[in-house]
Protein backbone atom coordinates (compact mmCIF):
# COMPACT_ATOMS: atom_id res chain seq x y z
CA UNK A 1 0.00 0.00 0.00
CA UNK A 2 1.28 3.54 -1.18
CA UNK A 3 0.71 6.20 1.86
CA UNK A 4 1.14 9.29 0.28
CA UNK A 5 1.45 12.56 2.65
CA UNK A 6 0.94 15.64 2.11
CA UNK A 7 3.83 18.59 1.87
CA UNK A 8 3.57 22.38 2.32
CA UNK A 9 4.90 24.40 -0.34
CA UNK A 10 5.71 27.23 0.12
CA UNK A 11 5.38 30.05 -2.26
CA UNK A 12 7.86 31.71 -3.81
CA UNK A 13 9.28 35.02 -2.17
CA UNK A 14 9.42 38.05 -4.64
CA UNK A 15 10.72 41.74 -3.93
CA UNK A 16 10.20 43.31 -7.78
CA UNK A 17 10.98 47.16 -8.95
CA UNK A 18 7.79 48.39 -10.67
CA UNK A 19 8.12 50.54 -13.78
CA UNK A 20 5.53 52.66 -14.09
CA UNK A 21 3.58 54.62 -16.68
CA UNK A 22 2.00 56.83 -14.15
CA UNK A 23 4.62 57.53 -11.04
CA UNK A 24 3.74 59.77 -8.48
CA UNK A 25 6.63 61.70 -8.85
CA UNK A 26 9.19 62.28 -11.61
CA UNK A 27 12.06 59.78 -11.32
CA UNK A 28 15.86 59.82 -12.32
CA UNK A 29 16.75 57.46 -14.75
CA UNK A 30 17.55 53.71 -13.15
CA UNK A 31 14.95 54.62 -9.88
CA UNK A 32 11.02 52.46 -9.90
CA UNK A 33 8.40 54.23 -9.39
CA UNK A 34 7.46 51.48 -6.50
CA UNK A 35 8.89 48.15 -5.03
CA UNK A 36 6.52 45.15 -4.98
CA UNK A 37 6.90 42.61 -2.86
CA UNK A 38 5.25 38.79 -1.75
CA UNK A 39 6.60 36.54 1.27
CA UNK A 40 6.21 33.56 1.41
CA UNK A 41 2.54 33.93 3.56
CA UNK A 42 1.52 36.10 0.13
CA UNK A 43 -1.60 33.94 -1.46
CA UNK A 44 -3.20 35.48 -4.78
CA UNK A 45 -5.42 32.83 -5.31
CA UNK A 46 -7.55 33.82 -2.23
CA UNK A 47 -8.32 37.37 -0.94
CA UNK A 48 -5.32 39.22 0.76
CA UNK A 49 -4.96 42.70 2.10
CA UNK A 50 -2.63 45.44 0.55
CA UNK A 51 -0.04 46.97 2.58
CA UNK A 52 0.97 50.56 1.15
CA UNK A 53 4.07 51.89 2.79
CA UNK A 54 4.67 55.84 2.42
CA UNK A 55 8.49 56.59 3.06
CA UNK A 56 9.90 59.76 4.82
CA UNK A 57 12.35 62.41 3.87
CA UNK A 58 15.06 61.46 1.66
CA UNK A 59 13.37 58.29 0.88
CA UNK A 60 14.27 55.23 -1.24
CA UNK A 61 12.24 52.57 -1.50
CA UNK A 62 14.97 50.03 -3.40
CA UNK A 63 16.89 50.58 0.19
CA UNK A 64 14.23 50.53 2.31
CA UNK A 65 13.00 47.48 1.25
CA UNK A 66 15.93 45.55 0.69
CA UNK A 67 18.50 44.36 3.26
CA UNK A 68 22.60 44.10 3.04
CA UNK A 69 24.36 46.56 0.63
CA UNK A 70 21.84 47.98 -2.04
CA UNK A 71 21.60 50.76 -4.64
CA UNK A 72 19.12 53.07 -5.03
CA UNK A 73 19.73 53.29 -9.15
CA UNK A 74 22.51 50.98 -11.00
CA UNK A 75 25.13 53.76 -11.03
CA UNK A 76 24.52 55.27 -7.05
CA UNK A 77 26.45 53.96 -3.99
CA UNK A 78 25.84 50.94 -2.34
CA UNK A 79 24.68 52.13 1.01
CA UNK A 80 22.48 49.58 3.68
CA UNK A 81 19.45 48.35 2.83
CA UNK A 82 16.61 49.16 5.85
CA UNK A 83 15.16 45.54 5.53
CA UNK A 84 11.38 46.21 5.39
CA UNK A 85 10.22 43.25 3.71
CA UNK A 86 11.78 41.27 5.96
CA UNK A 87 10.12 42.84 8.66
CA UNK A 88 6.78 42.75 6.87
CA UNK A 89 6.94 39.12 6.53
CA UNK A 90 7.73 38.85 10.14
CA UNK A 91 3.78 39.41 11.04
CA UNK A 92 3.47 35.89 9.23
CA UNK A 93 -0.31 37.50 7.46
CA UNK A 94 -1.34 37.11 3.82
CA UNK A 95 -0.57 40.33 3.13
CA UNK A 96 1.39 42.40 0.02
CA UNK A 97 3.48 45.28 0.27
CA UNK A 98 3.55 47.85 -2.16
CA UNK A 99 6.08 50.58 -1.56
CA UNK A 100 5.54 53.82 -3.61
CA UNK A 101 8.91 56.10 -4.48
CA UNK A 102 8.04 59.18 -3.27
CA UNK A 103 10.03 62.36 -4.05
CA UNK A 104 13.37 60.88 -4.25
CA UNK A 105 15.96 61.70 -1.91
CA UNK A 106 14.69 64.83 -0.70
CA UNK A 107 13.70 66.42 1.96
CA UNK A 108 10.65 66.52 0.88
CA UNK A 109 6.99 65.26 2.39
CA UNK A 110 4.78 66.50 -0.55
CA UNK A 111 2.05 63.82 -1.92
CA UNK A 112 2.99 64.60 -5.29
CA UNK A 113 0.09 63.02 -7.56
CA UNK A 114 -1.71 61.28 -4.64
CA UNK A 115 -3.37 64.81 -4.01
CA UNK A 116 -4.64 63.97 -7.19
CA UNK A 117 -8.31 63.16 -7.38
CA UNK A 118 -8.33 58.85 -7.82
CA UNK A 119 -4.50 59.16 -8.30
CA UNK A 120 -3.97 56.44 -5.60
CA UNK A 121 -6.56 53.94 -6.90
CA UNK A 122 -4.84 54.12 -10.80
CA UNK A 123 -1.59 53.46 -8.92
CA UNK A 124 -1.98 50.43 -6.99
CA UNK A 125 -3.79 49.27 -10.54
CA UNK A 126 -0.98 50.29 -12.71
CA UNK A 127 1.51 48.52 -10.17
CA UNK A 128 -1.10 45.22 -10.09
CA UNK A 129 -0.18 44.80 -13.71
CA UNK A 130 3.21 45.84 -13.45
CA UNK A 131 3.73 42.77 -11.17
CA UNK A 132 1.35 40.48 -13.05
CA UNK A 133 4.19 37.75 -13.50
CA UNK A 134 4.21 37.35 -9.75
CA UNK A 135 0.73 37.75 -9.37
CA UNK A 136 -0.72 34.65 -10.66
CA UNK A 137 -3.38 36.58 -12.53
CA UNK A 138 -4.81 38.19 -9.19
CA UNK A 139 -5.97 42.23 -9.51
CA UNK A 140 -7.03 44.26 -7.27
CA UNK A 141 -10.17 43.03 -7.12
CA UNK A 142 -8.95 40.18 -4.70
CA UNK A 143 -7.76 42.89 -2.29
CA UNK A 144 -9.46 42.51 1.26
CA UNK A 145 -8.47 44.83 3.32
CA UNK A 146 -5.62 48.38 2.73
CA UNK A 147 -3.39 49.18 5.24
CA UNK A 148 -2.09 52.30 4.73
CA UNK A 149 1.49 52.65 6.83
CA UNK A 150 3.63 56.16 7.03
CA UNK A 151 6.74 56.55 8.49
CA UNK A 152 7.74 59.99 9.05
CA UNK A 153 7.03 62.52 6.70
CA UNK A 154 4.93 60.16 5.12
CA UNK A 155 1.76 61.19 6.84
CA UNK A 156 0.97 64.00 4.30
CA UNK A 157 0.68 61.01 1.63
CA UNK A 158 -1.14 59.06 3.80
CA UNK A 159 -3.89 62.38 4.76
CA UNK A 160 -4.00 62.61 0.88
CA UNK A 161 -4.83 58.87 -0.01
CA UNK A 162 -7.64 58.93 2.47
CA UNK A 163 -8.71 62.77 1.06
CA UNK A 164 -8.52 61.91 -2.45
CA UNK A 165 -7.41 58.12 -3.62
CA UNK A 166 -10.92 56.81 -4.16
CA UNK A 167 -9.30 53.25 -2.25
CA UNK A 168 -12.95 53.64 -0.71
CA UNK A 169 -14.65 51.08 2.29
CA UNK A 170 -11.36 48.42 2.19
CA UNK A 171 -8.87 51.01 3.56
CA UNK A 172 -9.60 49.71 7.12
CA UNK A 173 -6.30 50.96 9.27
CA UNK A 174 -3.82 53.87 9.12
CA UNK A 175 -0.43 53.81 11.28
CA UNK A 176 1.60 56.33 11.58
CA UNK A 177 5.01 55.66 12.70
CA UNK A 178 6.79 58.41 14.43
CA UNK A 179 5.07 60.44 11.82
CA UNK A 180 2.03 62.51 13.47
CA UNK A 181 3.31 65.65 12.62
CA UNK A 182 -0.24 67.21 11.82
CA UNK A 183 -3.54 66.39 10.65
CA UNK A 184 -4.71 64.86 13.17
CA UNK A 185 -8.31 66.16 12.71
CA UNK A 186 -8.59 64.63 9.73
CA UNK A 187 -7.06 61.22 10.63
CA UNK A 188 -9.58 61.66 13.48
CA UNK A 189 -11.99 62.41 11.27
CA UNK A 190 -11.44 59.38 9.25
CA UNK A 191 -11.13 56.68 12.20
CA UNK A 192 -14.85 57.90 13.16
CA UNK A 193 -15.79 57.10 10.09
CA UNK A 194 -16.63 53.33 10.62
CA UNK A 195 -16.63 50.73 13.55
CA UNK A 196 -14.45 48.62 11.99
CA UNK A 197 -11.19 51.37 11.25
CA UNK A 198 -7.95 51.43 13.40
CA UNK A 199 -5.35 54.59 13.63
CA UNK A 200 -2.39 53.94 15.32
CA UNK A 201 0.26 55.84 15.89
CA UNK A 202 3.81 55.23 17.61
CA UNK A 203 5.84 57.75 18.74
CA UNK A 204 8.66 58.94 20.52
CA UNK A 205 9.12 62.74 21.64
CA UNK A 206 8.86 66.16 20.61
CA UNK A 207 5.79 66.92 18.11
CA UNK A 208 4.95 63.42 17.14
CA UNK A 209 3.90 63.13 21.00
CA UNK A 210 2.23 66.63 21.34
CA UNK A 211 -0.38 65.68 18.61
CA UNK A 212 -0.72 61.76 19.46
CA UNK A 213 -1.92 63.68 23.03
CA UNK A 214 -4.01 65.79 21.08
CA UNK A 215 -5.73 62.14 19.00
CA UNK A 216 -6.14 60.51 22.11
CA UNK A 217 -7.87 63.09 23.77
CA UNK A 218 -10.14 63.45 20.55
CA UNK A 219 -10.62 60.26 20.53
CA UNK A 220 -12.15 59.87 24.16
CA UNK A 221 -14.58 61.89 23.74
CA UNK A 222 -16.42 59.89 20.99
CA UNK A 223 -17.85 56.43 21.59
CA UNK A 224 -14.33 54.62 20.07
CA UNK A 225 -12.58 51.94 21.37
CA UNK A 226 -9.02 54.11 22.50
CA UNK A 227 -6.16 52.37 24.34
CA UNK A 228 -2.72 53.86 24.73
CA UNK A 229 0.18 52.31 25.81
CA UNK A 230 -0.72 48.72 25.31
CA UNK A 231 1.41 45.85 26.94
CA UNK A 232 1.15 44.12 23.47
CA UNK A 233 1.32 46.23 20.59
CA UNK A 234 -0.27 43.58 17.98
CA UNK A 235 -2.82 42.74 20.08
CA UNK A 236 -4.13 46.24 20.77
CA UNK A 237 -4.33 47.02 17.00
CA UNK A 238 -6.85 44.09 16.35
CA UNK A 239 -8.99 45.56 19.30
CA UNK A 240 -8.93 49.15 19.36
CA UNK A 241 -10.06 51.81 17.23
CA UNK A 242 -6.84 54.56 18.40
CA UNK A 243 -3.71 52.73 19.69
CA UNK A 244 -0.95 55.59 21.16
CA UNK A 245 2.14 53.87 21.91
CA UNK A 246 5.32 55.81 22.96
CA UNK A 247 8.56 54.15 22.40
CA UNK A 248 12.39 55.34 22.71
CA UNK A 249 13.26 53.31 19.47
CA UNK A 250 15.24 55.51 17.43
CA UNK A 251 13.26 57.37 14.91
CA UNK A 252 14.76 55.64 12.08
CA UNK A 253 14.60 52.07 13.29
CA UNK A 254 10.87 52.40 14.28
CA UNK A 255 9.60 50.91 10.75
CA UNK A 256 11.68 47.69 11.08
CA UNK A 257 10.92 46.97 14.21
CA UNK A 258 7.30 47.59 14.70
CA UNK A 259 5.93 46.68 10.97
CA UNK A 260 5.07 43.09 12.05
CA UNK A 261 2.99 44.37 14.87
CA UNK A 262 0.26 46.51 13.16
CA UNK A 263 -0.18 44.13 10.47
CA UNK A 264 -2.13 41.99 12.59
CA UNK A 265 -5.96 41.44 12.20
Amino acid sequence: MTVQTSVAVANPVFTVPLTLANPAFELPVGAPAAILHGGTRFGPNVPFDLVIFLHGYSGCVNVLARTGRVRCTPTSQPERGWGLSQAHDRARMNTLLLMPQLAYRQRNGDPGRFRQDGFARDFVRESFRAGRPNLGGAGFDRVRRIILVAHSGGFDAAAAILAHGRLGPRVKRVVLMDALYGGTSQFLEWVQGAPDRSLVSIYNAGRTAEQTHMLVAGARRTSMRVIEQPAVLRNSVRRYNVTAFHTRVAHADIPAHYFSDVLQF
